[in-house]
């Protein structure tokens, strides 16, 4: 039976896909916006670090995952639904599966909502609707009503093995199945109506069972004891019916508005189906006498089972976001297991304070959120029911938190924890990406109507545009290099797509490197220290990372695959490493974070060294201008620490540089006001 200076960042575009319900097919899209964020340490030494950890927020899982330097990935958060639509119990492994249809994938999660992940995703072509498990051969089969397969498909419970097992639907939606007999059930379109068909579990012998003329097939679930089949029905007279396995004695057991998803509770003898008009849960005697409302509100949805051994009802919700929900059978004791965020957009990180920050977008789930980097929690929701939130950057210094909302032509602002919201900019035409310029206590931003760059004052005074466009020119990633005085951005223009800078005040324009036609680049990002800038490309299933010099020399792809089409992009490049003068690496020298920080009057730095030697440790401005030495002498080996006292010193970012031997290794720091 169904038996889911140096924070800068841009934000680019975004995948909308539809939604369907079961039996009814519409597939509608609409742009694409990816984001690409970097933090960056300016630095006259030598090569500092270690290769970048790079975060991306995938809209079309729902997920942000960390691609580590050695290659590695890491999911660290996994959000939950964007539209979930089925839902399947399997008790005995304490595990809940669900569909995705806006995500085109297939997810599961414990039964508490602990350990979500994707274990399949079909990316952009798939739309996935009604599930079933077969506990005893351990497979999971759904059905899909994508662009590219239509058709019944069948993986292992861990989403391995996956195979197109029945193809040629017209408007798939449930899915039940009977591992016992060996047989797979699932609705169809056929002639002025919905029909049921069955076939091996194998996809053979495929035969019609039940046919019903105007009206649509919404779920269907199997009491394989009894011998029957039971479906709900949206027709000018939704009902409830049922019939033998076979299809033989269609019978309507009950009338019901707008039923949905459908589950048993064969030991009691009862079956329940959701009321998608009302947003109840109806209960009935499996012949459908003694029908009665249940006490639960805010149900929607095709999906709902229950768990015989502790008769609790898991089921989707929908209104002002999208859940899966858990109650007693009488309505008591309601838990939201999982909340969805909608599709992550632009993403930025705050490495020190250990937290990534994202704008989301989905059919209710507009909003801002943030969680910490290891994923130890669950996304907090700082900001809700924005309109159309884009590009989101951070100015750490003074703890505010900037996006643009593109439809309400402004940029906000806020608090970290989203408390205190302003207007800072309005009446600006499609504000997308947007770039922070702390030290000069500027904003920069892409107004995609107009297709030009503009810049204002961080509280939005003193606005000008500096880069005018035309038809050739569509800018959708913008990134500054203020080391350099440098604004980089993506042009996506069909035959001419390209990265191009300028001088902070829009001035010396240039192209800087050319990219392949249909490639569509999207986020940019430029890591200062090492001379690279790179950006993301947006080709529908082919999404790519790529890099080069700031001149535009030495292109290289260094991630071509796995990316399906990327959202959101950050790169962490603070993660420090002993390196020689010369550039090759060194013995141990240790420089550890500084504690506290952020910082308001005194910070600790500490050290540690293998062998007795001389020791100097100078701190810097944003600038690169040196403002304290606070050692210089020589330490015997083992660990040390350093006292930073800021009095007299503006707050801001300060770089903090250790010397011993030839070697240097450099942290960063914030002094609060």
């Amino acid at each position: 039976m169904r038996t889911q200076s140096k924070f800068v960042l841009g934000l680019i575009h975004q995948f909308r896909g539809s939604v369907t319900r079961p039996g009814v097919t519409a597939h509608d899209g609409s742009a694409i916006r990816i984001a690409l964020v970097l933090l960056v340490v300016a630095c006259t030494a030598a090569p500092l670090f270690a290769q970048p950890t790079i975060y991306r927020a995938d809209a079309k899982k729902g997920n942000i995952v960390a691609l580590r330097g050695d290659g590695s990935l890491q999911t660290l958060v996994v959000p939950g639904i964007k539209y979930a639509l089925d839902l399947e119990l399997d008790v005995a492994n304490n595990k809940m599966y669900w569909t995705d249809i806006n995500g085109g994938t297939v997810y599961r999660a414990n039964m508490d909502a602990s350990n979500p992940e994707i274990i399949w995703s079909g990316e952009t072509n798939s739309f996935p609707s009604g599930i079933a498990l077969d506990r005893t051969a351990g497979h999971v089969y759904w059905a899909n009503d994508g662009f590219d397969f239509r058709g019944i498909q069948r993986a292992n419970l861990d989403g391995t093995g996956q195979v197109n097992l029945i193809e040629g639907l017209l408007a798939g939606g449930a899915v039940a199945v009977d591992p016992g007999a060996g047989k797979l059930y699932w609705s169809d379109s056929g002639g002025n109506g919905t029909v049921i068909k069955k076939a091996n579990l194998d996809g053979s012998a495929v035969a019609v069972i039940i046919t019903i003329e105007s009206a649509s097939i919404d779920d269907m679930v199997l009491d394989i004891a009894g011998g029957k089949i039971y479906l709900t029905i949206s027709a000018s007279d939704d009902r409830i019916m049922r019939a033998n396995l076979d299809g033989t004695s269609l019978e309507t057991i009950a009338q019901s508005p707008d039923p949905q998803g459908i589950t048993l509770d064969v030991a009691a003898g009862k079956v329940y189906w959701t009321d998608e008009d009302r947003q109840k849960f109806i209960r009935a005697n499996l012949d459908g006498t003694e029908k009665e409302e249940r006490g639960f509100t805010g149900v929607s949805g095709q999906g709902i089972d229950i768990d015989e051994s502790t008769g609790k009802v898991y089921f989707l919700v929908s209104g002002s976001d999208f859940y899966i929900r858990r109650a007693e059978n009488d309505g008591s004791g309601r838990e939201d297991l999982m909340k969805g965020i909608g599709a992550p957009e632009a993403v930025t990180v705050d490495v020190e304070g250990g937290m990534i920050y994202w704008t989301s977008s989905g059919f209710s789930a507009n909003g801002l959120w943030s969680a910490p980097l290891d994923g130890s929690e669950q996304p907090t929701e700082l900001k809700s029911r924005l309109s159309s939130p884009e590009g989101i950057a951070l100015d750490l210094a003074s703890g505010k938190l900037y996006w643009s909302e593109q439809r309400d032509d402004v940029i906000m602002r806020s608090d970290l924890d989203g408390t205190n919201e302003e207007t800072v900019l309005s009446g600006i035409a499609e504000p997308i990406g947007i770039a922070l310029d702390v030290a000069d206590e500027k904003i920069y931003w892409i107004n995609d109507q107009d297709r030009q760059i503009h810049r204002a004052g961080l509280d939005g005074s003193n606005a000008e545009m500096i880069v005018d466009g035309d038809n050739s020119f569509n800018p959708k990633g913008i990134v500054l290099d203020t080391l350099n005085h440098k604004l980089y951005w993506t042009v996506e223009n069909s035959g001419a797509e390209r990265i191009q800078r300028s001088d902070l005040d829009g001035s010396n324009q240039e192209d800087v490197v050319g990219i392949g036609v249909g490639e569509n680049p999207r986020g940019i990002v430029v890591d200062v220290d090492r001379g690279k800038v790179y950006w993301s490309t947006a080709e529908i299933g082919n999404g790519k990372l790529m890099r080069a010099n700031l001149d535009g020399t030495s292109i290289e792809e260094i991630v071509s695959s796995g990316l399906g089409t990327p959202t959101g992009l950050a790169i962490d490049v603070t993660r420090r490493l002993t390196v020689g003068v010369d550039g090759t690496f060194a013995g141990k020298i240790e420089l550890g974070v500084n504690y506290p920080n952020p910082f308001v009057a005194e910070t600790t730095i500490p050290f540690e060294l293998e062998t007795a030697q001389h020791v100097r440790i100078d701190i810097f401005d944003i600038l690169g201008r040196q403002t304290r030495t606070l050692v210089n002498a020589v330490k015997p080996a083992g660990a040390h620490t350093a006292v930073f006292s800021a009095d007299g010193l503006v707050a801001g970012l300060y770089l903090y540089r250790l010397k011993a031997d030839g070697k240097v290794v450099v942290g960063r720091m914030t002094l609060l006001e």
